[in-house]
């Protein structure tokens, strides 16, 4: 995923979804292969970050300087689109029970 500034980036995706980035940007602490590089913003809601408690994600993403784009609750579970603190546009969902 690209970010203007890996360095600005890393305490953002740590402090949300208490990721450890390396100095490349791999998160290492999951089993996924997601990475960190400079780049352009970009829009990634269509890749779907879940977490176990969505309103505890989002005031991480208000601290950290993000920001709430929209929120929904379809059967599916909860689900909101998210822009970082340098402008790169993320869904973090709270799937329902049967929709993990």
């Amino acid at each position: 995923m690209t970010v203007p500034d890996l360095g600005a980036a890393k305490p953002f995706y740590e402090t949300v979804f208490g990721w450890e980035i390396d100095e490349h940007g791999l998160v290492t602490n999951t089993s996924s292969g997601l990475s960190l590089s400079e780049g352009t913003a970009m829009d990634a809601r269509t890749a779907y970050f879940s977490v176990a408690d969505l309103d505890e994600c989002l005031s991480s993403v208000v601290s950290s300087g993000g920001e709430i784009l929209e929120q929904h609750s379809p059967q599916s579970g909860k689900l909101a689109i998210c822009r970082d603190n340098q402008g790169t546009i993320i869904a973090i969902r709270n799937p329902a029970q049967g929709f993990e």
